[in-house]
């Protein structure tokens, strides 16, 4: 039995590098031929983790090839694939558009099998016995809610895409992982949120769980709830190359490290450092293992701030 069950989503990316992403109205022109990739923030999420624990998904696909691609993919990256159904439906799909040079990116999904994804697809067993059960919303919001409410280990949910009622599923939320974009959304706030302002934003998240909000390249501030305490943890310093994933690879990490049983402020430490080694090779999918010696390196370089209230 798996100490992680990771409950999302599994699409088909296809990237398009461009030399700067579109405003409104505007096209642009590949810079070279489009490639194909497995992702899906819960696919994503999954393989990450795998790296790290035991991991089982839950997940829909279509009855096609894309579909046999996507299981094969996760099964290749160590992720048990026994609950990845099957579904009258195309198989997920996403378009990705990565900017050259910062590695910034866009996406537009499809969810297709994702949408059908019903909470009698999730297997009481693995939900009982995972010591950490991760979600995001890519999959109907009221599959996640049922499987949260009736999650027996810690629940780990990614906001992401934010979907209306979200606020009703954070009450069975244990630690809660917005990006700063959703992070404003949950706040009903629509200005950015600067460096000074951002201990007070997460300190403000609702629900009643701990919260590991990213900040891209200025990376997580951590709040621990119970002892109100928000930690800054900043990323080490590498070269860029596509952002694409990094939020799913961080998410995955972070689950797993909580089902190996660390405290939040050192998972999320080593969840930021293998995200942001994972911005250094392209694609949105990490299943690389980072070995102690590279991780201790990493680890070195970065800088832990409790920031007061």
């Amino acid at each position: 039995m798996s100490d992680l069950l990771v409950v999302g989503s599994v699409n088909l990316d296809e990237v398009y590098p461009v030399p700067e992403l579109p405003i409104r109205g505007e096209t642009v022109l590949s810079t070279s031929s489009r490639s194909r990739h497995s992702g899906g923030k819960g696919g994503n999420q999954a393989v990450a983790a795998a790296t790290r624990t035991r991991v089982t998904f839950v997940g829909a696909v279509g009855n096609d090839d894309i579909g046999e691609f996507l299981r094969a993919d996760l099964a290749a990256a160590g992720v048990d694939t026994t609950h990845l159904v099957v579904k009258p439906a195309a198989s997920g799909t996403a378009v990705v558009l990565v900017e050259q040079g910062s590695g910034d990116n866009s996406i537009v999904v499809d969810q297709g099998a994702n949408l059908l994804l019903d909470t009698a697809d999730v297997p009481p067993g693995p939900l009982a016995a995972a010591r950490v059960v991760l979600l995001q919303l890519e999959i109907p919001l009221k599959t996640a809610r049922v499987v949260a409410a009736r999650a027996a280990g810690l629940v780990v949910l990614n906001p992401a895409p934010m979907v209306d009622g979200v606020v009703e599923l954070l009450d069975r939320v244990d630690v809660l992982v917005p990006n700063e974009f959703e992070l404003r959304s949950l706040l009903r706030r629509d200005t950015l949120i600067r460096p000074d302002e951002a201990a007070a934003a997460v300190r403000e998240a609702p629900g009643s769980g701990d919260v590991v909000a990213t900040f891209g390249g200025t990376g997580a501030y951590v709040y621990e709830r119970e002892r109100d305490l928000v930690t800054h943890i900043a990323p080490p310093e590498v070269p860029v190359l596509d952002t694409t994933g990094a939020g799913d690879c961080l998410c995955g990490v972070l689950a797993a490290e909580l089902a190996a049983g660390a405290e939040l402020v050192a998972a999320a430490e080593t969840a930021v450092c293998v995200a942001s080694l994972s911005t250094t090779e392209p694609g949105a999918r990490w299943t690389r293992l980072v070995d102690d010696t590279e991780l201790d390196k990493l680890r070195s370089t970065v800088r832990r701030t409790v920031i007061p209230r």
